[in-house]
């Protein structure tokens, strides 16, 4: 077979080899592709707790396009309150999975950054995640995958800026390792395999009998309560099925929805619709979101403020006979 060499002048030049490519990045070779991804650059998804006003972000996208030029870096959100890692967990687990395999996922919210708790990647679902080891991947990596999760822990300096900082540890080990990753270095490269990750608790939705008990798992811009009932489903104009997003064993049930009133912050709201629009104008209403849980809402107006609510306060589902 005849062999094309290209001759490597800068850092990010091709070494083609039949048909396929190796990257040559610092010196190293990394990648080996088929040539039918030449043209399909890797996507860097960002979320952070950042905010949009300092240069935090921007540097985070400069040091990935130092490394890998052709990286495609999209933002899911920077705005995630400050050190709020259960949102950033519920924020990634609703936007995961509407990017391609292959996406490389940058979560930074991280109160322990410079101390003791592990930078780790987990390759789960034909994706890799890069974030903390301090629960943020707990709700992505609940979902049942046909591999068991592959995690490391980024320890290798060789895949890290050179200036370690012991406050900016999205700048210094994230962003680069997921520039080097998304050039083709494999996983087991960036350090040894991680386990025991850090768990947080994983939202709850119990069914029994008449009864179906779960909480607030967020209360979102428009101040629309989610629950954590899901995920549940339209069959018709009347029915839909209720199947727990969480949990080995989910029960799965069918609901009438007009047989059934939902108990939060010391209201019970009837029926479930299946539009905002079909609320009367500032009335509480209960309906299924776009991520297939049970959400309260008031039309045109803020159910959160209405009821007073916080994250992890009680919701029923009560089940008429």
């Amino acid at each position: 077979m005849c062999e094309m060499v290209m001759v490597v002048k800068r850092a990010h030049d091709y070494l083609w080899v039949g048909r396929h490519e190796r990257s040559i990045i610092c010196g190293k070779i990394l990648v080996k592709r088929d040539f039918g991804d030449y043209m399909r650059p890797s996507i860097i998804a960002l979320l952070t707790d950042f905010g949009i006003h300092d240069h935090y972000v921007g540097v985070m996208k400069g040091v990935i396009l130092g490394i890998y030029p052709q990286a495609q870096i999209v933002d899911i959100t920077h705005t995630i309150p400050p050190q709020n890692i259960r949102k950033a967990a519920y924020t990634l687990f609703n936007a995961y999975a509407y990017f391609p395999e292959g996406t490389i996922f940058v979560a930074v919210v991280d109160p322990g950054v410079g101390s003791s708790r592990r930078a780790i990647a987990v390759r789960h679902q034909g994706r890799v995640f890069i974030a903390p080891d301090n629960g943020l991947l707990t709700y992505v990596l609940s979902v049942p995958a046909s591999e068991r999760p592959a995690a490391v822990e980024l320890a290798n300096s060789n895949y890290r800026l050179s200036n370690l900082s012991a406050t900016f540890h999205g700048r210094d080990i994230f962003s680069p390792a997921a520039a080097y990753i998304a050039s083709g270095a494999a996983l087991a490269e960036m350090g040894g395999e991680a386990e025991n990750l850090t768990q947080l608790q994983l939202p709850e939705c119990v069914i029994s009998g008449d009864l179906i008990t779960g909480n607030v798992w967020d209360i979102d811009t428009f101040g629309n309560i989610v629950t954590t009932i899901g995920r549940m489903r339209w069959m018709d104009d009347r029915l839909l099925t209720l199947q727990s997003a969480f949990g080995a064993a989910s029960e799965s049930r069918t609901l009438d929805s007009q047989s059934l009133a939902v108990a939060i912050g010391g209201q019970l709201i009837s029926p479930l619709v299946k539009t905002y629009a079909a609320m009367r104008d500032g009335a509480l209403g209960t309906l299924i979101g776009s991520e297939g849980f049970l959400e309260i809402a008031v039309r045109d107006g803020s159910a959160a403020r209405r009821l007073d609510v916080k994250v992890g306060d009680p919701v029923q589902i009560q089940l008429k006979a």
